[in-house]
């Protein structure tokens, strides 16, 4: 079986560059402070019905949107459990929290 290592690449001058960028979307303003009141009920009551469902649901809990509380520990566990179902947004995901993780974890 890969090990993270064998999956995922914490070197070079790709991860580098993942690691600045990946930091800089702020997805709450991205997806939803900018929409109106009307649009805002349109999102959330379409919001399990597309194709970023899964990674929406990560998003709502890492950056408190839908009214939701920041949760970061759920917010993982909702990106692990689709990463692991192949979600591809998800799997994004886990590997911007992982290579950030293993940069910290040499300070």
């Amino acid at each position: 079986m890969a090990t993270l290592e064998t999956l995922f690449s914490t070197e070079g001058e790709e991860v580098e560059e993942l690691k600045e960028t990946a930091q800089k979307p702020d997805y709450k303003k991205l997806f939803f402070e900018h929409l109106g009141p009307e649009l805002k009920k349109v999102f959330i009551n379409k919001k399990d019905k597309v194709f970023l469902k899964n990674f929406l649901e990560g998003l709502q809990y890492e950056y408190g949107f839908f009214d939701t509380e920041i949760d970061l520990q759920k917010a993982f566990n909702i990106y692990k459990k689709y990463a692991d179902l192949n979600d591809y947004y998800c799997m994004y995901k886990m590997h911007v929290i992982y290579v950030n993780m293993k940069n910290l974890m040499f300070l």
